[in-house]
Formats: C-alpha cells, structure tokens, sequence
C-alpha cells in the first residue's frame, strides 16, 4: 500500500507572501503620492494670497450635484424660484465669510483692532442677513439688485457707526468697510443670478449651464493637480464643449454668434472670480465653502445681467 504523500506545511501559501507584498507597496507608494501633492496644494494655498482651494472633504460631489438640480429644477418651474436654493448658499456663504475675518489666523489683526466693537456671532449673522437682502433684491431685475445695494451699502455704514463709532472713526469705518466686503459682492452674485432667472429663463439655463461646466471640471481635474493652472484649464475647456453643444439651438434671445461670445466672457469670468472670491477672504484659502459654491458666478453673472437687455432689443 502506497503510502500518502503529505506537502509541508505553509508550501502552498509561499508564493502568495511576495505578491501581498508587493500589493502593500503599490498602496504605500499611491498614498505617499496623494499625500505629497496633498501637502504641495496646502501649501500653495497657505502662501498664496489668491489661492483657490479644491477641499474634498464631505460630500463635495452629492452636493454639487444638489445645487445643480435645485437651481435648474427651480428655474424650470418658475424662476422666482431660484431665490430658494440660491439664498441658501448666499446666507451660508456670508456667514462663514464673517466667520474667517473673526477667526482666522491671517485676520488676527483685524480681529484684535474690532474684537471690543462687535462679538464674532453679531458680525457673521449680520453678514449674512444683509447678503441675502441684496440677492433678494434680484427678484425685480436690475433695477432691485441695484437698489437693494444701495440700502445694504447704508445699513452696513450704520452699523460701522454703532458699534466701532463710540469708539474710534477709524474703527467705524474698518467695521463698515469690512462689513460691506462680506456681504455686498457675494449678494451681488446670487441676486444677479436670480435677475436673470426672472428676466430671461431660458438664458438663465445657458448661463448656469457654462458656469457648472467650468465648477465641474475645474474641481475634478484641480482636485488631483499640484499646480493652480491646469484646473481652470480643463474649466475653460469644459465650457468650450458645453457652448458648442449650446449653439445648435441657442434659446432666444442669443444667437449662435452671441452665445459664442456670452461663452467666452463666461469662461473667463469664471477664472477672475475665484481670485476675487479669494481676494474677499483674509487668506485664499480660508475655509469658506458657501462662497465657493457662488465664486465662478460673481462676475459671470452680473456682466450677463447687463449685457442680456442689449442682445434682446438689438
């Protein structure tokens, strides 16, 4: 009888010991890559002035995707409706912008010069009610946009004058200033979005269109660059596809010529209002997510609010 041939122990597990290993290098070697371009893109943001930060932390994408629907959801049915979801990041936009100048670290100076004016919780919540004033004022055109700017202009004076005023001029008018700093450029953007949401819907939806074009790729390729160029780059190009699908049947009252300029002018826009959005906060890179979510329109969508009424007389 033949006796039973028995393989020494741990044989057949031997050649899967150099592949785990190899595998366990391979994700070493990817993680210290994500890391270094990691610490690279924080620290070209920490020591840029007019940094762009693309934070992946939460929901990032489930949110994009949110406001993308909602806004062009609410449009669809009626664009009055736009002030729904566009208030909401116009508010939080506001607050968190109030909240980096009373906390962060590069407005300590700021911060020190008003800290016995005003208290940290009455300056942001009063950003934030004064920016959603302005885009309010979007629901009657330009001619309310301009006007609700005006009034929060003048509130944001006087309340330079009643808290900073028994204190020093200097303080009133820092306190003013930078309680127009927060709240009337960012009001602008979301309340020019809503004007052109009621004055011309359909090129509302072109507009909203080209501008989260250029969000989407600028995030998805900025998110995994160690340089400030190449997400804007893919945003430009991301808007040159969406215009070009856009002219074969450009709702009135663009052309195929002026949609094709209105896209360039947007493309750009883009570009330069990420920089003021930075330029808004003590540092670019700030934490202020609500008003990234508003920063590629604060250009975009005042210039299609002015610019609208000559292509639809013309």
């Amino acid at each position: 009888m033949t006796a039973a041939r028995h393989e020494p122990a741990g044989l057949p597990d031997a050649p899967v010991e150099p592949q785990r290993d190899r595998r366990v290098a391979r994700r070493a070697h990817r993680n210290a890559a994500v890391a270094g371009r990691v610490a690279q893109r924080e620290d070209r943001w920490n020591n840029f002035r007019y940094a762009v930060p693309y934070r992946t932390e939460g929901p990032k994408l489930t949110l994009g995707i949110l406001w993308f629907v909602s806004v062009l959801g609410a449009a669809w049915i009626d664009g009055l409706l736009t002030i729904i979801p566009v208030s909401i990041a116009v508010t939080t936009g506001a607050f968190q912008l109030g909240h980096a100048w009373m906390v962060d670290p590069a407005a300590t100076e700021t911060r020190i010069r008003l800290s016995e004016t005003i208290s940290v919780a009455t300056f942001r919540f009063a950003a934030a009610v004064l920016a959603l004033l302005v885009a309010v004022g979007g629901w009657g055109g330009a001619f309310g946009l301009g006007l609700a700017t005006i009034v929060v202009a003048m509130i944001s004076g006087l309340v330079g004058a009643w808290y900073g005023g028994s204190y020093s001029m200097s303080a009133a008018l820092e306190l003013g200033a930078l309680m127009v700093r927060c709240t009337i450029p960012i009001g602008l953007a979301a309340g020019a979005l809503v004007a052109v949401a009621v004055s011309e819907p359909r090129s509302f939806v072109v507009l909203f269109i080209l501008i989260s074009a250029y969000e989407a790729a600028d995030f998805l390729v900025g998110t995994g660059s160690s340089n400030a160029v190449e997400g804007p780059v893919a945003g430009l190009a991301s808007v040159a596809v969406a215009a070009f699908a856009l002219r074969l049947i450009p709702p009135e009252p663009l052309t195929q010529a002026s949609l094709t300029a209105f896209a360039v002018l947007t493309g750009l826009s883009c570009v330069v209002g990420q920089l003021v959005a930075s330029a808004l906060l003590p540092r670019g890179g700030a934490f202020a997510p609500g008003l990234r979510r508003l920063d590629s329109a604060m250009l975009a969508a005042p210039l299609w609010l002015v610019l609208l009424p000559a292509i639809a007389t013309g």
